[in-house]
């Protein structure tokens, strides 16, 4: 994969990061290139996340959407969405199509939390960042969303230590927390 190919971003845990190309194609970050996989992602999907549990959620081409989470079988989950996070089997959020982000509830409901996005990544500690229509990035805290530096068209998270962006022209970044500041993943 070469850089400025990726569309989308998910990390599994704090040394698995997977991106997908216009193509379909997934690709794992082998700590200095990227490796292609195994198609294991159905096409019927529009966007996918994997969690370091095992936990894998979709949204699909019709917005609907579903988890699996050491099972082969995927559920059905309520609701629709356009774009899907998760972290654990415990941390779930999406994004609507009108933009509303939502976190899904022990009891398999979803609550709306404020704000308006295009893109949210949840990590397995249920760190949650988001990127707005506008690509700026915030992280909620404490019931509030707080904006972070840069910009970006999609974001997922690991932790709160490990955040990646894809940025427009295509470069993802990882976060690095102690220097505030988003450093490029780069194949050299």
């Amino acid at each position: 994969m070469k850089s400025g190919e990726a569309v989308q971003v998910s990390v599994g845990d704090c040394a698995t990061v997977f991106v997908r190309n216009e193509s379909g194609k997934i690709y794992a970050w082998n700590g200095k290139s990227w490796d292609e996989q195994n198609d294991a992602i159905p096409h019927t999907m529009n966007y996918f996340s994997v969690a370091s549990d095992g936990t894998c959620a979709r949204a699909g081409i019709d917005s609907r959407l579903s988890i699996h989470h050491d099972v082969p079988e995927w559920k059905k989950l309520r609701g629709d969405a356009v774009q899907i996070s998760t972290g654990s089997n415990q941390h779930v959020v999406c994004v609507r199509a009108n933009h509303d982000i939502y976190k899904l509830q022990s009891n398999d409901k979803w609550k709306h939390l404020p704000g308006k996005a295009v893109n949210v990544g949840v990590g397995f500690d249920g760190e949650i960042w988001s990127v707005n229509q506008s690509g700026l990035i915030h992280r909620w805290n404490m019931g509030a969303w707080i904006t972070i530096n840069g910009v970006a068209n999609a974001i997922d998270v690991g932790s709160a230590s490990h955040v990646v962006i894809t940025k427009n022209n295509g470069d993802m970044c990882l976060w690095n927390s102690e220097a505030t500041e988003w450093e490029k993943l780069d194949s050299r």
